[in-house]
């Protein structure tokens, strides 16, 4: 209805205008009256629109005959009508705010009535936020148990070593409840107590001897209790009271994997649904520890398989025994929480165990000295080839046996290394801390001892097919082949240095004449003596070898033939001198031969053989009993 309203007006007023003259005429002002209307009813738009359409009107009346002065106070009023319908929509519009910010009246029911719709939306108001904070208090409850089943699973894929994943798995938890200290204890096969797995806040390093019954007999409420009450004696008292302490048991099935405890910081308590809300968590945690403990064991199989590749290695690597032994030390240092290792070996002349490596800290001084069968844990450990576990030395006196023992060896491990039915040593650890070894580090300390003891074994083994290979089985010199190898191996190295070396051949004169009136046993006993007169006659770098038959062979390196032959007559002399008894009591007396010939620039091994079985061929023409030089 305003637009209508507006054109009836503008269209009186352009008749009227029309009739009296155009824009001559003293009514065209009449044009303009729409416009503050248009501005109360429109704004300042419509204003504008309605003088426009007024202003298009007055210059369609305008003609030549307007003047300057005409047509200028035509603008000037046109200003003025702007001017005006803003000024009175200004004013429209204060009178309009005004009136809404003042009430309307009000009866005294209506205004009951209208308090009383207030106070509904109120209270629905109130509703909906209570609903919303408890459906937020449950999102965030929701959100973080989501997140602490995250935190464990990824304790649990974790790609850390399973102390560590505990540390972090206690960890977890004691930030999801707001808790300043905390304990893990685990059980262990072969224990029927818990022991401690990790630790956090101001009670850990009480907690690390506190022992827990977890006995078959002892209901899991009990364990729970044991828990909470070892943390709350093991934090300080700073004079708040007791502390609050929340605990569970963590089991799979009926089998009892371990506990955890959490404590609240001094001075605070935890919210009244933590117990619940920690059982309600004990099946993740304990599913968590489970896979650890599966993770753990996993590993201890691949570190037993590596351990025996690497003993079984030892057996072809290792020189000796004695080396054999130091390896061994250092690699039972490595796999196994001691903080002092001793390797016993066997004495084979008197069946006593004898010292062959020690790692570690400093052990017990008489743990050097030998011991007899049965006699100091070590002899009682070979004695009755069984492991011997002592959680604290200082309670067991009576197997001790006068053996003193240090203040600080509190902890003992020991196992025989056995295999094929004997006993070829003792493995024993030590550790200053008291139930320092674990039922596993018993079993893993059997696997070495039994793998060490069969590389062990098999080490003797090769090492004897190697001195066979080498040895001539009646005498134990070495054989000719090997005599061969290094024969060639010392003139080479005399080319090289320019050193000299020498080769003596013997061989027993009339020999044949023992066998066919003594017998070959006879003959044995001769050669054996003669060996052993000769090993002893000679130098350790001098090797002396069985050729053949009665025939012996001795290389002298860095040896002229000047010196060769001083030498060679010392044996001759020694052999001279001495009697061989036969099985039969038959005494037996023999002479030697021997050729004597040294290396010369240009000599082989087969020219320096055939110098001296040259010179030897002259000592049995001249008489025998004697030594020629080539």
């Amino acid at each position: 209805m305003h637009f209508l309203d507006l054109a009836v007006e503008l269209a009186a007023a352009t008749v009227i205008v029309n009739l009296t003259g155009g824009f001559s005429s003293p009514f065209a002002a009449l044009y303009f009256v729409t416009t503050g209307e248009a501005f109360a009813l429109f704004g300042l738009s419509g204003a504008i629109r309605s003088a426009l359409a007024a202003s298009a009107l007055g210059l369609a009346h305008l003609g030549p005959q307007v003047s300057l002065r005409e047509a200028a106070a035509y603008g000037a009023s046109e200003a003025l009508l702007f001017l005006a319908a803003a000024i009175l929509g200004a004013a429209d519009w204060l009178r309009r705010r005004r009136a809404a910010t003042v009430l309307p009246p009000r009866t005294p029911a209506e205004l009951e009535r209208q308090l009383d719709r207030l106070c509904e939306q109120g209270e629905r108001l109130r509703a909906a936020h209570r609903d919303a904070m408890a459906a937020l208090r449950q999102q965030a409850a929701a959100a973080a148990a989501a997140t602490l089943r995250a935190d464990l699973l990824a304790c649990a894929i974790g790609e850390e070593e399973p102390a560590e994943a505990g540390e972090r798995l206690l960890q977890v938890t004691l930030r999801s409840f707001g808790a300043a200290s905390g304990a893990l204890w685990t059980a262990e096969p072969g224990r029927t107590g818990l022991i401690l797995a990790a630790s956090q806040g101001a009670a850990a390093p009480v907690l690390a001897d506190v022992f827990i019954d977890a006995g078959p007999d002892v209901p899991p409420v009990d364990v729970r209790r044991q828990c909470a009450g070892a943390l709350a004696m093991a934090l300080p008292r700073e004079g708040q009271g007791e502390p609050s302490v929340i605990a569970c048991v963590l089991r799979h099935g009926e089998r009892l994997l371990g506990a955890l405890a959490l404590a609240a910081p001094a001075g605070a308590r935890f919210p009244d649904d933590a117990q619940r809300r920690l059982l309600a968590l004990s099946d993740i945690i304990a599913q968590v520890r489970r896979h650890l403990e599966w993770t753990a064991r996993l590993q201890r199989r691949v570190r037993e398989a590596c351990l025996i590749y690497e003993i079984a290695g030892l057996a072809q690597t290792a020189p000796d025994a004695d080396a054999f032994f130091a390896e061994l030390a250092a690699l039972m240092e490595r796999a196994l929480p001691a903080e002092s290792c001793v390797l016993y070996g066997i004495d084979p002349a008197e069946g006593r165990l004898v010292v062959r490596a020690a790692r570690g800290r400093p052990v017990n001084p008489l743990e050097h000295r030998q011991f007899g069968p049965g006699s100091g844990l070590a002899g009682w450990v070979a004695d009755r080839r069984r492991q011997l576990l002592l959680p604290d030395l200082h309670r067991v006196p009576a197997l001790l046996e006068g053996e003193a023992v240090l203040p600080r060896e509190r902890s003992y491990l020991a196992s025989p290394l056995a295999a094929g039915g004997r006993v070829l040593g003792v493995a024993a650890l030590t550790h200053s801390r008291p139930g320092a070894f674990s039922a596993e580090d018993a079993r893993l300390l059997g696997v070495i001892a039994s793998q060490a003891a069969r590389a062990l074994e098999q080490g003797e083994l090769l090492r004897s097919l190697e001195r066979m290979a080498i040895t001539d089985g009646l005498t134990h010199l070495h054989n000719r082949r090997y005599f061969q190898v290094r024969l060639e191996e010392e003139i080479r190295r005399a080319r090289r240095y320019a050193v000299p070396v020498s080769l003596i051949l013997l061989d027993i004169d009339h020999f044949k004449r023992v066998n066919d009136e003594m017998g070959h046993a006879a003959g044995d006993a001769v050669l054996v003596q003669l060996a052993g007169t000769l090993r002893a006659g000679v130098r350790e770098t001098e090797i002396v070898a069985r050729y053949g038959g009665e025939e012996f062979a001795i290389l002298l390196p860095q040896t002229g033939c000047s010196d060769a032959l001083v030498a060679a007559e010392r044996l001759r002399g020694a052999v001279e001198a001495m009697t061989v008894q036969t099985a039969e009591g038959r005494c037996v007396r023999i002479t030697i031969s021997a050729g004597v010939a040294g290396c010369t620039a240009g000599c082989t091994a087969a020219s320096l053989v055939a110098d001296a079985d040259s010179a030897l061929y002259r000592a049995k023409q001249a008489g025998r009993n004697r030594v020629c030089a080539a």
